[in-house]
């Protein structure tokens, strides 16, 4: 690996796990924190099960982005943007509230996907690399 795809995947699982502790202070504190979310989920079963669930995505994203298990890194980052993104726009319209871990999770969650990519890519040999058949566009 070079120093630059080394940089790059640091920084990858770095954000990667934020988005992790993000997902925890969402089980620790965001009930005190936020508390219409519990209803919005449901109840403390909806509200706690999405907070497990965002540790177990995370994990798998810091797992991914050390490349010990396949994992689509940057498409799961991608969609979890979303979601904080969607989080933090209800709060702000419906509650008028900034939801700071939702922006946070949307940083994150971007610089994991972004950072991931550039560290696939940074790889010599990766298939971006690899030669191309003659008689191929680019061939």
């Amino acid at each position: 690996m070079s120093k630059q795809a080394a940089l790059f995947q640091s920084i990858a699982t770095s954000c990667a796990a934020v988005v992790t502790l993000v997902a925890l202070a969402h089980e620790v504190v965001g009930a005190k924190l936020v508390p219409w979310g519990v209803e919005l989920f449901g109840g403390p079963l909806g509200f706690y099960g999405a907070g497990a669930f965002g540790v177990v995505v995370g994990l798998s994203l810091v797992a991914g982005t050390l490349r010990l298990i396949p994992f689509a890194v940057s498409a799961v980052s991608f969609v979890v943007a979303v979601l904080g993104a969607l989080a933090g726009l209800y709060a702000a319209v419906v509650h008028r509230e900034f939801h700071f871990f939702a922006w946070v999770l949307v940083i994150a969650s971007l610089g994991a996907a972004m950072f991931h990519s550039k560290a696939i890519a940074a790889q010599p040999g990766v298939p971006a690399d690899r030669p191309r058949p003659a008689g191929s566009a680019r061939g």
